[in-house]
């Protein structure tokens, strides 16, 4: 005959082991288990981050495709307010207009360096320019600095005659750069 006390105990001690062996599977495998679903979560952050670089970046890209239909008008902009002021270029159009209109280039200076109120970021310069010739050649003078890429203003004019049927022109002429 089995004994009844026996059989109770092997079921005590089956739902002990069971309780004891479920707790310290979860005591082992619960911390792991956090991590893991850290790890999903982290992961699945930054999968949402990396879609939305990709997003950013394929809207970036379809501007900078868009800005390429328009960059013969973003070259002109930029001729016409370069980011260095350029003085020898500025000096040698002067010179190449002066002459292609038959005017002599008597003096070119810089009296005045400094940045709009309004517009920190635009450096405005501001020249002295001595010209020799007629008054016709000057017209034209005026025609090409208007007509030219770069932004220039002339702020003033005077001008003297001399015996020698020449006019000698005063300018001042202000040239703006970022």
């Amino acid at each position: 005959m089995i004994n009844k006390n026996f059989f109770n105990n092997k079921i005590i001690l089956t739902i002990l082991f069971f309780i004891v062996s479920l707790m310290l599977g979860l005591l082992l495998f619960l911390p792991n288990y956090q991590e893991f679903k850290i790890s999903q979560t982290q992961i699945k952050s930054t999968k949402e981050e990396i879609k939305q670089f990709q997003d950013y970046y394929s809207k970036i890209e379809k501007i900078s495709e868009e800005l390429q239909k328009y960059s013969e008008g973003l070259a002109k902009i930029d001729s016409a307010l370069p980011s260095e002021p350029g003085l020898t270029n500025l000096y040698y159009f002067l010179q190449k207009n002066s002459y292609q209109t038959g005017l002599f280039l008597k003096e070119v200076g810089i009296t005045k360096v400094s940045s709009l109120s309004d517009m920190p970021a635009i450096k405005t310069y501001i020249f002295p320019i001595s010209l020799m010739g007629s008054y016709y050649s000057f017209k034209n003078f005026l025609s090409s600095l208007e007509k030219s890429a770069r932004l220039i203003e002339v702020d003033s004019i005077s001008f003297s005659y001399s015996k020698e049927d020449n006019f000698t022109f005063n300018l001042l002429i202000r040239v703006h750069s970022y």
